[in-house]
């Protein structure tokens, strides 16, 4: 028990799943054994055919037991997926074939095994590749045995003729699950791509976090504790300003590394892009006395290049509230529109001219950035009247 709920737990391993879906396999042999003994079954099959098919079931059982002690050794080495599916088809061809039964027999269940097993490999056209030899096995098992009796062959025939519905339908539904089985790995193949990604994002955050981020801010706190030093010096000491503006360009990289560890750490909108925007908002703007007013919906959809874009954009935005627009408040909203997202920013500060005073304000860079995700920005600003920037990116582009 404790090996099986070891297994259970590792699933991830190649070793692991081998074994499981050998497990599973195992299962099947009491049935098996019962089957072949049911008097029913062998009055109907006849005594010839069932003192061949006896010898099969015993050769049955060695392969798996072969099989299982190769899974035990072997461990990760070898790609069971690919190995024996065609293989396992090849022997529930063989038993079919014997029992002169062919899609009818109760037996053709067991061609599910080697679809499941191809489904493993994560691979689309292996899988199909699996599923086409499942019916060309299920077909070659219907041909009547060279060399039988005419009652033999007479009966396979009757089979056919009587049962071509049912027969018909069987091989469809093989067909239909090899189909879905292939759709089913390039489904599992795309989130295993998808978790290992998640998982270099997740590592990646970390170590920038504990790393990087930490010795910004330890520089933040040591400048800190020099402008206080030099600020109390009567002598006006020269440093004192570039110390100053060095502290606020650390803080700032601390700011927008604290951004992407936590963008990283999510693929998610909700629980990444947004709170990390209202973060370094709110950083930002605690940190140079201005209110900040924030809201954004959780329902909006964008790419990670929609929302590095729109961070830039915000941050170039916030920067020029910080040195040149002297506000009380500044209101950032992120909003779903009809036809895509729309980034509002609007101060309450002293404006500028547009026109003519593009120079230092970074006007042509958030355009840039706007045009570059296929969106458009409008900046509107008087004198006296604050500023107020609309970035809109189309749906069509989300």
């Amino acid at each position: 028990m404790n090996a099986l709920l070891r297994l259970i737990r590792d699933l991830g391993s190649r070793r692991s799943r081998h074994l499981i879906y050998l497990l599973h396999q195992w299962a099947m042999v009491p049935f098996l054994i019962l089957w072949i003994r049911e008097e029913n079954i062998r009055q109907l099959m006849g005594e010839t055919i069932m003192n061949r098919l006896e010898p099969m079931v015993v050769g049955v059982l060695v392969y798996l037991s072969a099989r299982t002690f190769w899974a035990y050794r072997t461990g990760e080495r070898q790609p069971w997926e690919y190995i024996f599916p065609p293989l396992d088809v090849i022997l529930i061809t063989i038993v079919l074939y014997t029992t002169h039964r062919g899609p009818m027999s109760n037996l053709t269940l067991l061609y599910f095994f080697p679809l499941v097993a191809a489904s493993g490999a994560l691979n689309v056209r292996w899988s199909l590749a699996v599923g086409v030899m499942v019916v060309i096995g299920t077909a070659v098992a219907t041909i009547p045995a060279i060399g039988e009796t005419a009652i033999a062959q007479t009966l396979t025939v009757e089979v056919l003729r009587s049962e071509r519905l049912n027969i018909g339908f069987r091989l469809y539904f093989v067909i239909l699950i090899a189909s879905l089985m292939a759709f089913q790995a390039r489904y599992s193949a795309e989130l295993k791509e998808r978790l290992a990604v998640a998982a270099d994002r997740n590592r990646i955050a970390m170590e920038m976090h504990d790393g990087v981020q930490g010795r910004l801010v330890g520089m933040a706190s040591q400048l800190e504790l020099i402008a206080q030093t030099l600020a109390k010096r009567t002598d006006n000491d020269p440093m004192h300003g570039p110390v100053t503006e060095v502290r606020q360009d650390v803080r700032e990289s601390a700011d927008e590394l604290r951004f992407l560890v936590q963008r990283l750490r999510s693929a998610s909108l909700a629980d990444g892009f947004v709170p990390a925007l209202r973060q370094y908002c709110s950083n930002l703007c605690q940190r140079i006395g201005v209110n900040l007013e924030f809201s954004a919906e959780a329902t909006v959809d964008l790419g990670p290049e929609q929302e590095a874009a729109l961070f830039r954009i915000a941050q170039e935005v916030l920067t020029n509230v910080a040195k040149h627009a002297n506000a009380t408040t500044v209101n950032v909203t992120l909003a779903k529109t009809e036809t895509g997202t729309g980034l509002w920013i609007a101060d309450d500060g002293v404006g500028f001219d547009p026109l003519t005073q593009q120079e230092g304000y970074g006007v042509q860079s958030i355009k840039d950035r706007a045009a570059g995700i296929n969106g458009t920005a409008d900046i509107q600003s008087k004198l006296g009247e604050g500023t107020k920037v609309h970035i809109h990116v189309g749906a069509e582009n989300v």
